[in-house]
């Protein structure tokens, strides 16, 4: 920022102060609260009885036009919540506020909040896995009715349930994980979920839909470079330092471990490359493309997964990862 020094002599300053002064009081005795506090809060709330009008600001949040009131969605993703629920927040609206989202129902109390999680799992287990790559219809409808005022619907906007299904194929390395009392093998593996860096997931093999889904391959980095060398960029000499994975193969129902490759990261220098400044490197991955590649040969020639008669005796899903009905 560039500072000029004033013209102005110390009679000018002292009264523009004076008009300064004058109109900060003249503001604080107009109106408001005793205090001279802000009236932006109440200016800004509807009548008592008045509908309220949504809109969506984004597919994850609703909210509501002349208040502060707001509804946040988003999918469960984490080892703290249940796989495949909707997690929604309501906040800010009038205490007494009643919100509905699918059949989950309840009313805002003290501090204007209220959350719930709603189970999702019937609306993705019927799509294809074509899909469920895009935000999907979860067909649920969103009401809200603030005290003395009729409810206000509006339908909720497709979600992206990718990571939240992620999540849930994750378990089969945990022990295994089941879709319900009809998620049964059905001879050679149909289909299977490839879950690759960070976030990534693809699907390969012939399934459709996720209950077809028989394997879940998991791809993780080595916890240390196979090797390093040095690259040249315009910022001068970093070391690339190269991460192998270990890629397995689980069955997803019961967890047993199938099939385990180390693929190998390319040890080229990249074009682009985000450097650690502490100590000046860089690394490559195995990319996501080499282990869908591996996921493909390993499901042609795999074993068939085990059916329920051929599981007797062994240790099945704990019930913390079976995705209940």
């Amino acid at each position: 920022m560039m500072l000029e020094r004033s013209g102005r002599s110390g009679v000018e300053l002292g009264a523009c102060a004076l008009v300064v002064l004058a109109a900060l009081l003249a503001c604080k005795n107009k109106g408001g609260s005793p205090e001279g506090g802000s009236v932006g809060a109440s200016e800004s709330a509807l009548p008592a009885g008045t509908p309220l009008t949504l809109a969506w600001e984004q597919p994850y949040k609703l909210v509501a036009s002349g208040t502060k009131g707001e509804a946040t969605f988003f999918a469960t993703r984490d080892g703290n919540e249940p796989a495949l629920r909707l997690k929604a927040a309501f906040h800010g609206f009038p205490k007494g506020t009643r919100v509905k989202l699918g059949s989950e129902e309840g009313t805002l109390g003290d501090g204007s909040f209220w959350s719930t999680l709603v189970d999702i799992k019937p609306q993705v287990l019927k799509q294809s896995l074509e899909d469920l790559k895009a935000p999907i219809d979860l067909e649920l409808e969103v009401s809200i009715a603030p005290p003395g005022a009729p409810p206000v619907t509006t339908k909720l906007q497709k979600q992206n349930v990718k990571e939240s299904l992620r999540f849930a194929l994750l378990k089969a390395r945990d022990g295994g994980v089941s879709f319900g009392a009809d998620d049964v093998a059905d001879g050679k593996p149909r289909g299977a979920a490839v879950l690759a860096g960070y976030s990534d997931l693809d699907f390969v093999g012939g399934a459709k839909q996720v209950k077809e889904l028989d394997w879940v391959i998991v791809a993780e980095n080595q916890a240390a470079p196979r090797t390093s060398r040095s690259c040249t960029f315009k910022e001068g000499p970093t070391t690339l330092k190269i991460f192998d994975a270990n890629v397995v193969a689980y069955d997803r129902r019961s967890g047993e471990k199938l099939s385990e490759q180390v693929i190998q990261a390319s040890a080229e220098c990249p074009m682009i490359a985000f450097v650690d400044k502490n100590d000046k490197s860089t690394k490559n991955t195995v990319a996501a493309r080499d282990v869908v590649a591996w996921a493909r040969t390993a499901l042609a020639s795999g074993p068939a997964p085990r059916k329920p008669d051929e599981q007797r005796g062994r240790v099945q899903p704990s019930s913390e990862n079976r995705v209940s009905d």
